[in-house]
């Protein structure tokens, strides 16, 4: 049973996700808490598995609260009518993110990226040899959360405040995101940057000439002296792996 705690304010948003956690039978409610106070406590005694967290509460708001966990273990799916703060949750690193009125299927979608990141990450701790090609990247596009593996990532490009993100038989699109969140969530090896604009996958890679690459749509890219030494380890990696 997952063990689930709502952290919401509103009666009703609480009754609705009351109903919706009782309606899956792997899913089980161990509190409800109406502030971050009474969510903390829930947190340090019970360790939910699963948390639903509304973003505006009294007096603490649930961001902020996140912040203050630090490095704590915690899964949570956002509950909220603020279509604002969406970008901010995902750089806590969230499972997902529910505006209201959140109706059965979208919470069950919800329910489903949890399991999927939990199966990942139980696969982590016994060192599948697998895991690499299941990990991903939840990002924003416009307001859809796309899910992106790392094995399909060709490269990434800064773009006017965005990053377009480049795939494997997929159109590219524009994240929001930055390169700077992007660096931090993506293994290296495979992933390199190699200027303030391009993050490229080792295997996308078709010539080095110098401090230029030729990728394998035929970008250029020129690798700026601040990552030179990024690019040696790609053609470590690339000459190792030959």
């Amino acid at each position: 049973m997952i063990q689930c705690l709502i952290v919401e304010d509103e009666p009703p948003a609480q009754k609705l996700l009351t109903e919706h956690i009782n309606t899956l039978p792997s899913l089980a409610l161990i509190g409800v808490a109406s502030n971050v106070f009474e969510a903390q406590e829930f947190v340090e005694k019970q360790k939910p598995d699963l948390i639903f967290l509304d973003l505006n509460l009294p007096q603490v708001n649930g961001l902020d609260w996140l912040r203050s966990l630090g490095g704590q273990p915690v899964n949570v799916i956002i509950t909220t009518g603020d279509e604002s703060r969406g970008a901010d949750a995902f750089d806590l690193n969230v499972i997902h993110y529910l505006r209201k009125p959140i109706t059965i299927d979208k919470f069950m979608l919800a329910v489903n990226r949890y399991r999927d990141r939990t199966q990942v990450s139980q696969a982590q701790s016994k060192g599948s040899a697998d895991v690499q090609t299941e990990r991903a990247l939840c990002l924003k596009d416009g307001r859809e959360l796309v899910r992106v593996p790392h094995r399909s990532i060709l490269y990434l490009e800064a773009q006017d405040g965005y990053v377009k993100i480049c795939q494997e038989e997929k159109k590219p699109f524009l994240a929001i995101t930055t390169m700077k969140q992007l660096v931090e969530k993506l293994p290296s090896p495979p992933f390199y940057r190699m200027n303030r604009t391009f993050i490229v996958r080792h295997d996308c890679v078709e010539r080095i000439n110098g401090n230029q690459l030729t990728l394998c749509d035929g970008q250029i890219v020129l690798v700026s002296e601040t990552y030179l030494g990024n690019l040696k380890h790609l053609r470590g990696h690339i000459e190792g792996s030959e």
